[in-house]
């Protein structure tokens, strides 16, 4: 991938949402990001950077093709993506019903659910021993 909008346009295929979805977030119409993408338009630096966050991309990365597609994620910007992917989920998916049961749990219960999932690891564990 040579340029900007080549790098834009396989980021956008990537995240596997719609170019007008993410044109809307952007603030813009799809036509224009459409233009970026194919090298007939430029964005501005302040665009580049609601681009970056907007898809979780380096800068570096579109701006000039080096080092790594996308930024770390730190813990706050993964439970952001969860609870974004989850909201767009119907009422009755398993994530949906598993978020709302979990914002249910008490002090005891958060115990419980620790030792449930430190069992399950520590069996995880034994098997993949060789």
């Amino acid at each position: 991938m040579e340029t900007y909008g080549e790098r834009l346009k396989y980021a956008i295929k990537e995240s596997k949402r719609q170019s007008k979805e993410i044109a809307e977030s952007l603030g813009m119409n799809a036509g224009y990001l459409s233009s970026i993408c194919s090298g007939k338009a430029q964005a501005s630096d302040t665009l580049t950077e609601k681009i970056c966050r907007e898809l979780g991309l380096n800068r570096q990365w579109l701006m000039t093709g080096k080092g790594d597609m996308h930024e770390p994620e730190d813990r706050i910007q993964a439970i952001a993506r969860l609870t974004n992917d989850v909201l767009k989920d119907s009422p009755e998916s398993f994530r949906n019903r598993l978020i709302i049961a979990l914002s249910k749990l008490d002090a005891q219960d958060w115990d419980t659910l620790s030792k449930i999932a430190d069992d399950l690891l520590l069996q995880q564990e034994k098997r993949e021993e060789p």
